[in-house]
């Protein structure tokens, strides 16, 4: 299940799209009724849980949006789990953020308080404390996970390093803070490689498992090399804007937990990483001038 909500206004709520492999099923994740008709037409084994609001806005505004979605989402898909008539109840596997920690001391570690400082950390740190009462209270099959922050081809433009490629590809400034916080960043194929050990393992039920490459990278470091990779040469817009309110300055990963318990930890460094994702950049742009010429004739 990925990616929040939207106004559905049809006699049918559902959408569904078909491919060899796949089947997509659109609904919106904060109507308790849709979640669980369709857990109980699919009766799945295993449940990704990804839907949430994105993080990018933290206005106040926005904390009752989250609420209702990531935080309400979540209690409809633990909800309708356990009220699905099945011998044995499919594994949630829960995507939770490194954000949840927020400026508290790193490595972050999976038994640390949290200390969430926006209204999408504090949605998920809220979904956090719910599961684990879910499986202490009715057992159940919960694993929480806490990705750092994820990048690489395909990601939405509202995260930094999509605006990074997209602003110096365009040839445009982007406007940074001085960047001398950091980030652990975990590329995508990491990140889905430790979900995917994750889903088939239900003996796990119950644990909390960090996932990042537990190495920081300043964000004025990560700038420069996405500008070098798009051979940008004009301001890189380093120190244009200032922090944000409550900016987290250190953030950081202990990921030992993953480790001894499935074997896991990040392989891909920063360069090679953004090096990937510059190539689907690449691609994009030449798809995209290929279009407009095919459209211009």
């Amino acid at each position: 299940m990925y990616c929040g909500t939207r106004q559905i206004k049809s006699d049918n709520p559902f959408t569904v799209t078909e491919n060899k492999n796949i089947k997509t099923i659109s609904l919106d994740v904060s109507d308790a009724d849709q979640v669980s008709t369709v857990l109980n037409k699919i009766k799945p084994q295993v449940i990704f849980h990804l839907a949430a609001l994105p993080a990018g806005d933290r206005s106040a505004a926005r904390l009752p949006e989250q609420v209702r979605v990531t935080f309400g989402g979540t209690v409809n898909v633990a909800q309708a789990i356990l009220q699905l008539e099945l011998d044995l109840m499919p594994l949630l596997v829960h995507v939770g953020s490194s954000e949840e920690y927020g400026g508290g001391a790193i490595p972050f570690k999976e038994d640390q308080m949290l200390a969430p400082i926006s209204p999408y950390s504090a949605a998920k740190a809220s979904c956090s404390q719910f599961l684990i009462a879910e499986h202490q209270a009715f057992n159940l099959p919960v694993i929480i996970t806490r990705p750092s922050v994820v990048y690489g081809p395909g990601q939405a433009s509202g995260m930094v390093i999509p605006y990074l490629f997209s602003s110096y590809l365009s040839g445009k400034a982007p406007a940074l803070s001085p960047g001398e916080q950091t980030r652990d960043f975990v590329y995508v194929d990491d990140c889905i490689e430790a979900l995917s050990i994750l889903g088939l393992r239900p003996d796990l039920a119950g644990q909390i498992f960090n996932l990042g490459s537990s190495t920081e990278s300043k964000l004025k470091d990560v700038a420069e090399k996405i500008a070098m990779l798009c051979r940008y040469e004009g301001a890189t817009g380093i120190g244009d804007s200032e922090y944000r309110k409550a900016e987290v300055m250190r953030h950081k990963e202990c990921c030992q937990k993953a480790s001894e318990h499935f074997g896991w930890q990040a392989v891909t460094d920063i360069d090679s990483g953004l090096s990937k994702t510059y190539q689907w950049w690449h691609e994009q742009k030449a798809q995209l001038k290929i279009s407009s010429q095919a459209n211009a004739k």
